[in-house]
């Protein structure tokens, strides 16, 4: 029950500043960690890829509390979050990765490297990582079936997949013009890239919204991933529930899938 005050006191505050934000990313990175470490030990130095990184509040987090590697992969890099992980980083040559083409690789440290690039075509070399998150990235993507071909490509045979999103019919699938996202036809998806254009310049090149389901996301990890574990974030007594068809649709508001190679 606390972590789930404490994850609503966040949620609530967010859009009230940049550092609001980032309290509520790295308030959400604790909860991830820890949903981590029933399956993997992050004692341990693994190297762990982060896609989609934005404010950085999972980098941050994760940097800071656990002895693990961490690339963060994203389209736009932004200057704040990388200014962020010199707190929990030692700038310098960092880490050794392998590239299967040339990358642009815009900050190193002994525990952050920061590499922009677009996950549907990443430049790592295969089985590179053993823990890949991709945290409220998926909807974002117009060809989410390559986006799960890289992560594939990308993971270790012994990997784990950190795959999550909110159901597009739950209360906030439309994200800032949730409700709204209930009304048929494409008006949604054009007023949330409208709109955040407006807030946004980066948006016209970077962003959007895709129409992401529980169905949508089973049928293309079909034949590539196993679901270890399928839950309800924060709201865990809401799990059960993610079995029932149709209703599984609409009851969370964010489901994790975590991923093994099949």
């Amino acid at each position: 029950m606390g972590s789930a005050l404490t994850f609503l006191k966040y949620a609530f505050r967010r859009k009230k500043s940049p550092a609001d934000y980032l309290r509520f990313q790295q308030c959400q990175g604790q909860l991830i960690i820890e949903a981590l470490e029933r399956h993997r030990d992050l004692r341990k130095k693994l190297r762990v890829l982060d896609v989609g990184s934005g404010v950085g509040g999972y980098v941050y987090e994760m940097a800071r509390t656990r002895n693990v590697e961490i690339v963060s992969l994203d389209k736009n890099p932004l200057p704040p979050a990388i200014e962020r992980y010199r707190e929990v980083s030692k700038s310098g040559k960092g880490f050794s990765l392998k590239y299967k083409k040339k990358a642009k690789v815009v900050y190193t440290s002994n525990k952050i490297v920061v590499v922009e690039g677009d996950i549907t075509d990443a430049p790592f070399s295969d089985k590179s990582f053993d823990i890949i998150i991709a945290s409220g990235v998926i909807e974002h993507v117009p060809d989410q079936d390559k986006m799960i071909s890289e992560c594939y490509r990308l993971l270790k045979d012994d990997g784990l997949f950190y795959l999550s999103f909110p159901p597009y019919y739950s209360p906030v699938g439309g994200h800032s013009i949730s409700p709204l996202h209930y009304i048929p036809g494409k008006f949604p998806l054009w007023l949330y890239k409208r709109q955040n254009i407006g807030n946004d310049p980066a948006f016209r090149k970077y962003y959007g919204l895709v129409v992401t389901t529980l169905g949508s996301v089973e049928r293309m990890i079909k034949g590539k991933f196993v679901v270890v574990q399928r839950r309800a974030r924060v709201f865990d007594f809401l799990t059960p529930f993610l079995k029932v068809p149709l209703l599984r649709e609409f009851i969370s508001h964010h489901v994790e899938f975590f991923l093994v190679k099949q």
